[in-house]
């Protein structure tokens, strides 16, 4: 039985879809199984997950109808992995490349402390290119430091982290509900019943077209309030309703 699960949700990443598989598949650390979930793509992504589908180390979902975000397409991963047993769960982005150490690395730090349940790492911004734009450094890099900023900020990234999948599975996976910043969400809630390092090594390449339109910062910003409202809910036990805020014209 394998340690790791990588998932991988893509849609229409046809253009870097080969490079961010086989940054996967070279990787030291060798005791992992890929899923990769193919959200209805209109490209070329089938045809290119199809010459993979005979490895080993791959097993390939084809959606027939568009889920719409990476938190639902989780989800429908953890389904196939509902009769395997797995210690660890890392994520990659259908365009992202993981470098070749990042897996080792993250899996000894979990191996040596049972309490952590969240390995994140530095990174590194690229363009469609392939061109170097930034190293993304959070300041917090311990558990507490980690837990203080949680709430206003949303540096520790998901797609470079390693997740312990029985803290995972404490907490039900990710919420279908957030359909932005979903990992920041799946974050705070992990660290209630667990501890989170960030390994200072630059071992994720996360691809970004280098121009965010105002709506998409905008919504992304209205996300993160949603987000705060979200967990006051639940810490005092009433329904949230991620809307809600936005109706009341309420602030920042």
């Amino acid at each position: 039985m394998k340690e790791t699960a990588i998932f991988m949700s893509v849609f229409n990443e046809g253009k870097y879809l080969c490079d961010s598989i086989d940054s996967v598949l070279s990787q030291t650390y060798r005791d992992f199984i890929l899923f990769i979930y193919n959200d209805a793509s209109t490209d070329n992504t089938k045809e290119i997950l199809e010459s993979y589908k005979d490895h080993d180390k791959i097993k390939i979902i084809h959606g027939e109808e568009n889920l719409g975000s990476g938190s639902r397409c989780h989800n429908r991963l953890v389904q196939e992995i509902n009769n395997i047993t797995f210690k660890y769960i890392a994520l990659c982005d259908g365009s992202d490349l993981y470098y070749p150490e990042k897996l080792e690395k993250q899996v000894k730090l979990a191996n040596e402390n049972d309490e952590l349940g969240i390995v994140g790492c530095y990174y590194e911004h690229i363009d469609l290119n392939d061109n170097f734009i930034q190293t993304v450094k959070p300041l917090e890099t311990d558990d507490m430091s980690i837990k203080k900023m949680a709430y206003f900020s949303d540096r520790q990234s998901g797609a470079p982290s390693l997740y312990r999948l029985s803290v995972l599975k404490k907490v039900g996976f990710w919420d279908d509900r957030v359909l932005r910043c979903y990992d920041t969400d799946l974050h705070v809630r992990m660290m209630r019943h667990c501890k989170v390092q960030t390994i200072p090594d630059v071992l994720y390449g996360y691809r970004v077209d280098g121009a965010h339109s105002e709506d998409k910062v905008a919504s992304w910003t209205d996300w993160f309030k949603r987000l705060r409202y979200k967990w006051y809910c639940e810490q005092i036990g009433i329904e949230w309703e991620p809307d809600y805020y936005l109706n009341n014209h309420f602030g920042s």
